[in-house]
C-alpha cells in the first residue's frame, strides 16, 4: 500500500479498475480480463491457526505455513494430550507389528496423555530404551518422595518435556536436611525436551 496518497484518490483508482468489464480496450491495452474484489480468507487462516499448521517467521516476523516436507513437524495433539519425541513416534508402528504403505508416512500413538513435564528416577537410557516415561505410574508425583539413596552411593533422575519447549533450562533444587543445592538440568545431546541428573550422598 502506498501510504503517502490520499485515501480518496485509492478509492478513485480501485473503482475505476472495478469498473473495466472484461473484452474491453482497457483490459485488452492491460493485457487482463477484469478486476475483482479479493476474497476474505480470515476463515481459511483462521483454520489453519487451529490445528497449527502455521508459524511465525522469527525474522521476518510474518505467518507463514509450517514446512509439509516434515510430517512429524505437523503431528497437532489434542487438549491434555503432548507429542512425543521423534524416535519414539518414528519406530512406533514397527513396535506395534504395524504394516505402512509403500511411499507413505505413518505414526502410531504419536501423543500421550498426562502432564507436560514428568521427572522418572531412573537413567535416561533406561528410559528411552524402555519407554517408561509413557507409564504415568514411573514418574515422580509432586511433593511425593521420589527416591532414596545412602551415603556413598549415587541416583540419576531423567526429566522429560514433552511440549520440546526450544532452549529450555530446568532448574533443580535439592534438600539436604537444612541445605538446599540448586543447578541447571543439561540437555541430553542437545535435545529439546530430555535431560538428566545425578544425585549423590558422600
Amino acid at each position: 500500500a502506498v501510504t503517502h496518497l490520499k485515501k480518496s484518490l485509492m478509492e478513485d483508482v480501485a473503482n475505476s479498475l472495478f469498473d473495466i468489464e472484461p473484452g474491453s480496450v482497457e483490459a485488452t491495452a492491460g493485457l487482463y480480463d477484469n478486476w475483482e474484489f479479493p476474497l476474505a480468507y480470515s476463515s481459511v487462516q483462521n483454520l489453519q491457526d487451529t490445528l497449527h499448521l502455521t508459524k511465525r517467521n522469527e525474522v521476518t516476523g510474518r505467518v507463514q505455513c509450517k514446512d509439509a516436507s516434515d510430517p512429524f513437524d505437523m503431528i497437532q495433539c489434542p487438549e491434555g494430550y503432548f507429542r512425543l519425541p521423534r524416535d519414539e513416534v518414528e519406530e512406533s508402528c514397527a513396535r506395534s507389528e504395524l504394516s505402512c504403505p509403500a511411499k507413505s508416512t505413518c505414526f502410531c500413538s504419536p501423543c500421550m496423555s498426562g502432564g507436560s513435564v514428568k521427572v522418572l528416577n531412573d537413567a535416561l537410557e533406561n528410559v528411552l530404551e524402555t519407554s517408561s516415561f509413557k507409564n504415568s505410574s514411573m514418574a515422580c508425583k509432586k511433593m511425593h518422595t521420589c527416591g532414596t539413596i545412602e551415603q556413598g552411593e549415587e541416583q540419576e533422575y531423567t526429566v522429560v518435556d514433552f511440549m520440546h519447549r526450544k532452549g529450555s533450562l530446568f532448574s533443580v533444587r535439592v534438600h539436604y536436611g537444612e541445605d538446599v543445592d540448586e543447578f541447571v538440568c543439561q540437555n541430553y545431546q542437545g535435545e529439546d525436551g530430555w535431560c538428566s541428573f545425578n544425585i549423590s550422598s558422600t
